[in-house]
């Protein structure tokens, strides 16, 4: 076949998608739109390290409900590891929050990929599927009614499950 014809077979709204994340985590790096969270993840934060750890999940799950969870690590955690060792912590400790905000993001980009249908490549893969096979079509506001309750429920639960194995303080 020609080029246009096997560039077709594998056309898919979904690789659009893949793109555009990947395109919106760059303009967040390059605008320095991840420095400025991280300034007001530290701000809003409060002094202890459970409110930190809650913070920074906090905003890394409502990224992730815009962004691809896979993008959304890449941005925030090179941001938690500047906090970390601003905090005097030094490269490869593991316990306390050394430990915690690392586990937090990648817990909290996937439990934020769930919010919406361009959370996770996955969600979009899978309403394609379900679409193509069984003629149901899941629209994104369908998608994010049932996906972000388990954000708003899984994200602070997730935290405090890592902050108990860590033992962060939480007053």
């Amino acid at each position: 076949a020609d080029a246009n014809k096997t560039a077709a077979t594998y056309y898919s709204p979904i690789m659009f998608l893949f793109i555009g994340g990947a395109f919106l985590a760059l303009a967040i790096e390059r605008t320095g739109l991840h420095r400025r969270l991280a300034l007001a993840i530290l701000n809003r934060a409060g002094g202890t390290p459970w409110r930190l750890l809650l913070a920074v999940m906090t905003a890394t799950a409502l990224l992730s409900t815009i962004n691809s969870n896979t993008s959304t690590a890449l941005i925030m955690m090179p941001m938690a590891l500047a906090m970390l060792a601003s905090g005097g912590v030094r490269p490869g400790e593991t316990r306390g929050m050394a430990g915690a905000l690392p586990m937090g993001i990648a817990f909290a980009a996937t439990i934020g990929g769930y919010g919406t249908m361009v959370g996770t490549p996955t969600n979009a893969i899978g309403a394609g599927l379900i679409d193509r096979t069984l003629g149901v079509h899941i629209s994104f506001a369908e998608w994010s009614l049932y996906g972000m309750p388990i954000v708003i429920l899984g994200v602070p639960l997730a935290a405090w499950i890592i902050a108990r194995v860590h033992n962060l303080k939480e007053a």
